[in-house]
């Protein structure tokens, strides 16, 4: 019986271009703006994410993941998802958020959420963010960025484009001088 003989060099050809081609089918760009005269940095952070009713499901494994990306940095966080059309009280939030005493705020809201669909299931969804960092002591905005995320249904599964999502932020906050 004839076995084909596989050299490493078309296998490992293979891989990378597995890999090149899985690489973009998550996307995150982020547009920010740091207030120049603040110096501090997370201690603490507290995360609000408003999205809409189709996207909770993509919401908690954002928070997840986000608490995770700040975890490896040593910075605990604590993260909520918010429905825009939730009737809770603004009390019970705030006692959430002090009881957990966060050096900083992050609100990430959804402004735009689309989806194209292709034949066999796929497509892309995308999801435009507005976020701001305030600093819990002196109650302002200290950072604000644009954040456009997307993801093909396809090659990519909605925790890849939430572990994305969460690095990106992360890695933004770190390269603008908001994570020591």
């Amino acid at each position: 019986m004839y076995h084909p003989r596989f050299t490493t060099r078309p296998l490992a050809a293979l891989v990378l271009c597995s890999v090149v081609a899985l690489a973009g089918c998550v996307s995150t760009k982020i547009q920010s703006n740091r207030d120049a005269s603040y110096t501090g940095t997370i201690e603490r952070l507290y995360i609000f994410a408003t999205v809409g009713e189709r996207e909770q499901d993509m919401a908690r494994l954002f928070t997840t993941a986000i608490e995770e990306q700040f975890a490896a940095h040593g910075i605990p966080a604590q993260a909520r998802v918010r429905d825009p059309l939730a009737l809770e009280g603004e009390g019970l939030v705030s006692e959430e958020v002090e009881a957990f005493a966060p050096s900083a705020i992050l609100v990430l809201a959804q402004t735009e959420s689309s989806a194209m669909i292709s034949g066999a299931g796929g497509g892309t969804n995308s999801a435009t963010f507005d976020a701001s960092l305030f600093d819990t002591e002196t109650e302002r905005r200290v950072w604000r960025a644009s954040i456009k995320a997307s993801r093909d249904r396809i090659y990519a599964t909605e925790r890849q484009g939430a572990n994305n999502l969460a690095e990106k932020i992360v890695e933004k906050l770190f390269e603008d001088g908001l994570i020591g």
